[in-house]
């Protein structure tokens, strides 16, 4: 008995422990590590061999948990026993184990959808990483376009403020020499 429940509690911490570090916020190359680490492992077939297996243990050991906890309720609700040895502490004690039992099963279960959910999760993130990695690189192409764009502009702006200022100065020119002629016709 307490063999079997030492190997779930060890693949309960392995679970635990394969989804805690899957969701740290790690380097880019380090989830890179562990997504094609995982991808690996799920080729190969004898692993997957006994994932299948153990999970299929697993989910028997959850039904019939779950079965003999719901057995323990209605018993341990009735307060009534057809074993005159079963006291009420045995009852609550068969109810506890059958209920731990279920608990655990079930998140081994739980953990067992999560931690693919996470490496899909992680598979997106990295091709996204990875595409904006390269479209970083076109965008750089495209900035450099547009940089020599902007100098262009710049330049023929700077000519146009030279011309605006010759403008002006040839304006301000000529209305100081016609109001001069102005000034002397006055005068005769």
């Amino acid at each position: 008995m307490s063999m079997y429940l030492t190997l779930l509690f060890l693949v309960l911490i392995l679970e635990m422990s394969v989804l805690f570090v899957l969701v740290l916020p790690l380097p880019f190359r380090i989830r890179k590590l562990f997504v094609r680490s995982y991808d690996k492992l799920q080729v190969l077939g004898q692993l997957r061999t006994v994932a299948v297996i153990l999970y299929g243990l697993v989910g028997m050991l959850f039904l019939d948990s779950w079965w003999r906890a719901q057995r323990a309720t209605q018993r341990f609700a009735e307060g009534t026993s057809q074993d005159p040895l079963n006291t009420g502490l045995q009852a609550f004690a068969t109810k506890t184990y059958n209920e731990r039992n279920l608990y655990i099963s079930g998140f081994i279960m739980y953990f067992s959808i999560c931690i693919p959910t996470v490496v899909n999760i992680l598979k997106s993130l990295i091709r996204h990483y990875e595409l904006g990695a390269v479209a970083a690189g076109d965008d750089s192409e495209e900035v450099k376009l547009l940089r020599q764009e902007l100098k262009g502009k710049q330049a023929s702006l700077a000519a146009l403020r030279s011309q605006k200022k010759n403008l002006e100065a040839h304006f301000d020119s000529s209305t100081e020499t016609g109001s001069q002629d102005t000034a002397a016709k006055k005068k005769q």
